[in-house]
């Protein structure tokens, strides 16, 4: 690459980045115009409005201790492996998926809500999705000749978050996007904000993207450049706010065009933070709309969802037809303490996604928003002793409208220690989906067109016959 190329993606990225952190807010039409990129195909019309929110289970989430196979023999492999941290058969939530035996399957006990929108279509299961490269059994993992290409890094936190919000075959620490930022850079949206909206979470992978920006929105709601915006009589603040303004004007009068633009963005990102205070002010605070946390970080948890929910009822004010919006739940790295500390996540992450549902749902806008989990492993069937160590495949929860609920999408593993899915002897499962397929299916929902799927997810050309896996209606 030319030091010129070089220079000119350099200067992008620092405005892109820059704009995602400054004070909370991103540039919109003018980054925009200068970034999106020309192959966009997709321009949304009409009441074409959607919205893919995504749950991020930060630390690699237990699946097997939230979807639990509920038939004697089933359970009963479940169990063996875990003594101290299975549940008892009594205490589970069973649930009825079409197409299977009545039963077959419950939830964790701590988890209610996630039955009843189970039962009610609204939510459905993914089984056994992971990273990988291309379809692989066990004996092609175990080969001694192994051919077969798998991730880089498997089992590593930062390797396996990166493979799962990335895609990008094995190129995981050189690849400087995300396959949400590549989903959004597929349409051309003339609205008031970026196509992406990162909720206390403005470095993410998954929505990076060189000709993209996102805008990260904090915890307790918009974060605005301190006694900038409104009015004050404090003539201290009063001189800075002037001296900001004369220093902006000097760079937006610059010889130099990078400076000039830099100040043109931080004119715009200071009228956009105005006109979405003004968007928001006619929205009620919803945070009442979510119960206690039990965990930790639940607290966080429940205001990012909250945060999500205002972001989306002025979508149709702000003309965003497509929104992608990534906020994490945090503490899923259960090595030790897991039958308390799992326990208080699963209840916290039942409770709240049946809030959020509920509440998208009396906004009238549960037929147009996909919520989906993500987390970079599953973990091992047996335990540790007070926990459960890094796996590989594991259940997601899809929710909303757009889901083909109560059901179990896939093929869940089979349980059996050292069985066909087992490649460790302590239940590390092979997954038999993979992050391209399960991304896929939603950028499909999402109207990204089929010639371009490959784009956003390059290891999906070796799937194929099986590029999406049916888990939306």
């Amino acid at each position: 690459m030319s030091d010129s190329k070089k220079q000119n993606r350099n200067r992008r990225r620092f405005l892109k980045q820059s704009l995602a952190s400054m004070a909370g807010f991103s540039s919109a039409s003018t980054f925009s115009a200068l970034l999106n990129t020309a192959n966009a195909a997709v321009t949304p019309t009409g009441d074409d409005y959607k919205t893919l929110v995504v749950v991020n289970l930060n630390g690699g989430n237990d699946s097997l201790n939230m979807l639990i196979p509920n038939t004697t023999d089933e359970y009963q492999q479940y169990r063996s492996p875990r003594p101290n941290l299975a549940f008892d058969k009594s205490s589970l939530l069973p649930i009825n998926p079409i197409g299977m035996s009545t039963g077959s399957f419950a939830v964790n006990p701590s988890m209610p809500g996630i039955q009843s929108m189970f039962e009610a279509g609204d939510l459905a299961f993914v089984a056994n999705v992971g990273g990988l490269v291309e379809p692989i059994t066990k004996a092609e993992f175990l080969a001694s000749n192994r051919t077969k290409k798998i991730p880089a890094g498997l089992g590593g936190h930062n390797t396996q978050a990166a493979y799962w919000q990335a895609d990008h075959s094995n190129r995981i620490n050189t690849t400087g996007d995300g396959w949400g930022g590549r989903m959004a850079n597929e349409f051309i949206i003339n609205g008031t904000l970026p196509t992406s909206i990162a909720i206390n979470n403005g470095n993410n992978l998954f929505q990076r993207h060189d000709a993209q920006s996102f805008y990260n929105v904090g915890l307790s709601g918009l974060i605005s450049l301190r006694d900038f915006s409104g009015p004050s009589a404090n003539q201290g603040i009063l001189a800075r706010r002037r001296a900001i303004e004369a220093l902006n004007q000097l760079a937006i009068a610059s010889p130099d065009p990078f400076i000039q633009h830099a100040g043109a963005l931080f004119d715009e990102g200071i009228d956009l933070n105005v006109t979405l205070q003004a968007a928001l002010s006619n929205i009620e605070d919803l945070s009442d709309r979510f119960p206690s946390a039990v965990s930790g970080a639940g607290t966080s948890f429940a205001s990012s969802l909250a945060r999500a929910a205002e972001m989306i009822l002025i979508r149709e004010r702000l003309n965003m037809r497509r929104q992608v919006i990534f906020l994490e739940q945090a503490g899923f790295d259960t090595h030790s303490k897991q039958g308390e500390n799992h326990l208080a996540l699963m209840t916290d992450l039942g409770a709240f996604l049946a809030a959020f549902n509920a509440l998208l749902k009396d906004k009238g806008v549960h037929g147009s928003v996909l919520t989906v989990t993500t987390s970079e492993f599953g973990r091992n069937l047996a335990s540790n002793g007070d926990g459960t160590d890094h796996a590989w495949g594991a259940q997601h929860i899809v929710m909303g409208g757009p889901v083909d609920g109560q059901k179990i999408h896939g093929t869940f593993p089979s349980l059996e220690l050292d069985g066909p899915d087992d490649y460790n002897g302590l239940g590390r499962m092979i997954p038999t989906a993979s992050v391209s397929q399960y991304g896929a299916t939603i950028a499909k929902w999402f109207g990204v067109p089929d010639n371009k799927l490959s784009t956003v997810f390059p290891n999906l050309t070796n799937f194929v016959g099986n590029e999406t896996l049916g888990f939306l209606g």
